[in-house]
């Protein structure tokens, strides 16, 4: 048996506390210009890793082969990329632009990912 819903729900909770510091400093500083990458780490990186966890820990059959662990990492590898990309912008750097892209791109090949590996574990006749 696989340990992916461990490790998504490990991430989970380590954005879900980065974020919820994020979002604390901010509203020390009053200053909510990172708003944005504050709403997309709390969103992408605790709530969505969080129902990938619950998702593979209620589907064990999907745990399965090498589809979820690259599912895993490129989600992994996606929010990595595209969170400081998405504070860069606020910050006024254009590099920020690009990573925001590469990780967009990446989150968006990892969801698709992850609608594959829901399909083929819920297909009719399976068990």
């Amino acid at each position: 048996m696989t340990r992916i819903s461990d490790y998504f729900l490990r991430i989970a909770v380590l954005a879900g506390l980065l974020g919820m510091g994020m979002g604390m400093m901010m509203g020390m500083r009053q200053d909510f210009s990172l708003a944005p990458a504050h709403a997309h780490l709390n969103l992408l990186g605790w709530v969505s890793m969080a129902i990938y966890a619950l998702f593979y820990r209620a589907v064990p059959i999907a745990a399965d082969g090498l589809m979820p662990r690259l599912h895993f990492f490129t989600a992994v590898v996606a929010l990595a990329v595209m969170i400081p990309g998405i504070a860069l912008i606020n910050l006024g750097y254009d590099i920020g632009e690009l990573l925001a892209a590469v990780g967009g791109a990446a989150m968006l090949v990892g969801f698709a990912l992850f609608g594959v590996i829901v399909l083929k574990a819920t297909a009719p006749g399976r068990a």
